[in-house]
């Protein structure tokens, strides 16, 4: 049989666990996610027809996979995967391109976060950059990627959070390295979580006349107010003040 896929750039939305990146004591049960993003990734270096077998992968049990790709991707071979744990993956080569990329989208937003902590979701898809136990170094995962011809970002959505970085192809191995820690053994530790909480603050501010936020400020006025739709970018009085004046 033949399934139809959503395009590749939809794929990583459909994960079928969230990462519960507002529980620390929850992360180690996704351990297998930090995988995926190294398996992702390194499909972008394999110029093989089929990339899984070349990653020594098993794909869908009994099934044919097809991604239907437009005439300007003939070049670019896809392949899908869905690992052990559930989790879809697609793997991409394209031996014309000259970076190495990766991206890891978990189902995790705003809208998961408690009302009364609004940005906290935001606040932790920024705290993952800042250290892990295999590479305490604040900046090393900026540093390393930048210094190879790269970029790195994230962005936290309404009902997911994704992130992705590109590098020069022959970095792309320490790169996920370091990336794949971000989910495995972030620190958040005190001394960051202050200073991130002030560079939220500040990034607030800069962007609340931003025309986007405008439109979002005016859906929320209409919106029904059980629905966990809310103003979620965060600011110090959400994430600092009123948590602790709250006793949180």
């Amino acid at each position: 049989s033949t399934n139809k896929l959503l395009p590749p750039a939809m794929a990583f939305r459909n994960l079928r666990r969230p990462l519960a990146v507002l529980r620390r004591e929850q992360r180690s049960q996704y351990r297998a996610l930090s995988a995926a993003a190294g398996l992702a990734a390194a499909g972008a270096l394999v110029g093989q027809r089929n990339i899984s077998d070349s990653l020594g992968l098993v794909g869908c049990t009994g099934t044919c996979t097809q991604i239907e790709k437009p005439e300007t991707h003939r070049h670019r071979s896809y392949e899908y995967v869905r690992l052990k744990n559930g989790l879809q993956v697609i793997l991409a080569s394209d031996p014309n391109c000259d970076k190495a990329a990766a991206a890891l989208c978990v189902g995790v937003g705003r809208l998961h976060e408690p009302k009364q902590l609004p940005g906290l979701a935001h606040f932790c898809e920024h705290m993952l950059f800042l250290g892990t136990k295999a590479f305490p170094d604040e900046a090393e995962y900026k540093k390393f990627v930048k210094g190879h011809g790269g970029k790195c970002n994230a962005a936290t959505g309404d009902a997911y959070t994704c992130y992705a970085f590109d590098i020069a192809p022959g970095f792309l191995s320490g790169a996920l390295d370091r990336f794949s820690q971000f989910f495995i053994s972030p620190l958040f530790t005190p001394s960051a979580t202050e200073r991130e909480i002030n560079a939220v603050d500040s990034e607030h501010s800069m962007r609340i006349t931003d025309d986007g936020r405008r439109s979002y400020a005016s859906l929320l006025v209409d919106a029904n107010p059980k629905h966990p739709l809310h103003w979620g970018s965060g600011n110090a009085k959400s994430l600092r003040d009123e948590p602790l004046s709250s006793g949180i």
